[in-house]
């Protein structure tokens, strides 16, 4: 005698209902939450930056200007500055900017205490005595330096990529005399706003931007970026042949 047909479902049944509500349980439950990484503390982050920057053999160095430009001499007025920076004191660089309105660029190397530049009309090399030398002032190791430690009340902002460079990005203030190696004469006693990216993985700093008055000459709305690359990367300086 065969076994009714109900009898054969009911377990089936039974089984199904207890899949199904296994299966909700599991599904009701919460997912477990993740927990945040928190960030370094910006001091901490900004004076590691800052040996490792001094570590630093080579760099290139890219600043530039928006709403406006430093004046560095009677009618010159620099736009950008991009060059090479090899410790401790040799630099080969080049810079645009206007002249009495007129577009101007040169190139300018310094090495062993001698600074050689362009003439920004007939592009020959020539040497600068240092009193006629319109960036003698200029040293970008030791601005960078200066940034580094002078910056006050810094605020971590938080990671962000530039490039294919993961950087934290902080913010803070620094005195307008930290940064007369980078422009020369400045307005005394101000505090400039300042942000600065460093890189996770190798703690440079990749890029810097000033907001505001920095030199007397400048406009309310100037802002002045720096970008830092090619770190510890071969850099050939040679003395240029004069003609």
């Amino acid at each position: 005698m065969g076994c009714p047909l109900g009898q054969i479902l009911r377990p089936v049944a039974a089984l199904s209902t207890l899949l199904i509500f296994v299966a909700a349980l599991a599904c009701s439950a919460e997912a477990p939450t993740p927990t945040a990484t928190p960030l370094p503390d910006a001091r901490s982050i900004l004076e590691g930056s800052g040996e490792a920057m001094a570590l630093l053999e080579s760099f290139r160095f890219d600043m530039g200007h928006r709403n406006g430009g430093t004046h560095i001499a009677d009618g010159l007025v620099v736009k950008e500055v991009v060059g090479d920076v090899v410790k401790p004191d040799k630099l080969k660089l080049s810079w645009e900017g206007t002249f009495q309105g007129f577009f101007v660029r040169a190139q300018v190397i310094t090495l062993e205490g001698e600074t050689y530049m362009t003439d920004p009309i007939t592009g020959r090399w020539e040497a600068l005595s240092e009193d006629v030398n319109p960036l003698g002032f200029f040293d970008p190791a030791r601005g960078i330096a200066f940034i580094m430690s002078d910056l006050t009340d810094v605020t971590m902002m938080g990671q962000e990529t530039l490039g294919d460079v993961a950087t934290y990005r902080m913010k803070g203030e620094l005195p307008s005399q930290s940064l007369a190696p980078l422009l020369g004469t400045v307005a005394p006693n101000l505090m400039v706003d300042t942000e600065a990216w460093i890189g996770v993985e190798d703690m440079y700093l990749h890029q810097v931007v000033f907001r505001g008055v920095v030199t007397p000459e400048d406009a309310d709305d100037i802002k002045r970026t720096i970008k830092l690359s090619n770190f510890n990367q071969p850099v050939d300086i040679e003395a240029p042949r004069l003609e």
